[in-house]
């Protein structure tokens, strides 16, 4: 693998982690694609609970999945693949 493959691999999983990072820290990206998913019913009261279940999106658990497997896809594409 060439140098440029690595460090394209490290830059798509330290691409990732920041993304998760800043979800984990603000809320935003994740609600952000609630929002687009589910429209004017997402956070809203059910049962007098705010929360995912209003439109059975949860985006939190969607996301992070995502960009877990985008890591170790890239974490793995980056230790074995051969050199040349």
């Amino acid at each position: 693998m060439t140098k440029g493959r690595k460090g394209s691999s490290l830059l798509l999983a330290g691409s990732a982690f920041l993304v998760w990072l800043v979800d984990r820290l603000t809320g935003s990206i994740s609600g952000f694609l609630g929002k687009m998913y589910c429209g004017a019913d997402y956070l809203e009261p059910v049962d007098g609970i705010v929360g995912d279940p209003s439109c059975g999106f949860n985006a939190d658990l969607y996301l992070t999945l995502f960009l877990f497997i985008i890591i170790l896809a890239s974490v793995t594409r980056y230790y074995f693949q051969k050199d040349q």
